[in-house]
């Protein structure tokens, strides 16, 4: 699957002018998942709940936190990137 829509990004959307397949992935994302209040509330209320739990002494699931953090600024940077050029 990969290499087919590798070749139509080389191929196909070039000589057609069209928005690379990974661009249009990466824009499906933002409007889906990036934009939307209830997982960007989930998101911070997660995240929120790990420091408290961590400041009190808990374990907690570092992995998670860096994956909710990570999430968190790659779709801040896409964000603003694309408000930037506009």
């Amino acid at each position: 699957m990969c290499f087919l829509l590798q070749y139509m990004d080389r191929i196909y959307v070039k000589h057609q002018n069209k928005v690379p397949v990974h661009q249009l992935g990466l824009d499906k994302w933002r409007d889906v998942v990036v934009r939307n209040k209830k997982v960007r509330e989930r998101l911070l209320t997660t995240l929120l709940d790990l420091v408290q739990k961590e400041r009190t002494g808990e374990v907690i699931d570092r992995a998670l936190m860096r994956s909710i953090t990570m999430v968190s600024h790659r779709s801040a940077v896409c964000c603003y990137s694309v408000l930037c050029c506009c």
